[in-house]
């Protein structure tokens, strides 16, 4: 049966058709994982919050993982 993939958004479309990226899905369900993208806005406010700490995640690139560090070192700071 041929399946219909109109309805998913271009982003998907490149997961449903690339063999790599279903692997890496298949072994993210495994060990209970996501990947995903977050505004560093959005992720600053997580950690004010108190509702996300930086030991919850890593980070997969090393830009990302400065910017990281630069919103935990600048809270560090405001709280003192």
């Amino acid at each position: 049966m041929k399946r219909d993939h109109s309805e998913i958004t271009p982003a998907w479309q490149d997961l449903a058709c690339s063999a790599d990226k279903k692997q890496t899905l298949i072994q993210d369900k495994k060990n209970g994982s996501i990947r995903l993208e977050i505004s560093a806005n959005k992720l600053r406010h997580l950690l004010n919050m108190g509702v996300l700490c930086a030991a919850d995640f890593r980070c997969l690139d090393c830009k990302s993982k400065q910017c990281v560090w630069q919103i935990c070192l600048a809270d560090c700071v405001r709280l003192q």
